[in-house]
């Protein structure tokens, strides 16, 4: 029991430290220089193009395959006709005559 109230009373005074922290900043004095500041909006931007881009091609997808099997043309069709053409070279064409 003892041991369980010490765990409760420390993490407790943690989360209070943080809370206290996070609401009553001091004064950073900090500088983020034009070369720092671009590098990060550029990798903020790159990220979320990253992102959209991944969540519209998985979006995407299904509508792909509406369309075509509206159109009536399947992948599996396409591989299909392929299979039945008839090649045609020098040799095939010595046997046949």
């Amino acid at each position: 029991m003892k041991v369980e109230k010490y765990f409760d009373m420390k993490a407790t005074g943690f989360i209070l430290t943080v809370i206290a922290a996070l609401f009553f900043p001091g004064t950073a004095m900090a500088y983020v220089g034009p070369g720092a500041g671009l590098t990060l909006i550029g990798s903020l931007i790159g990220l979320v193009i990253a992102i959209l881009t991944a969540l519209g091609i998985i979006l995407y997808w299904p509508v792909r395959t509406l369309i075509r099997r509206i159109r009536g043309k399947r992948a599996s069709t396409a591989t299909m006709e392929s299979d039945n053409v008839q090649e045609t070279s020098p040799e095939s064409d010595t046997k046949n005559k």
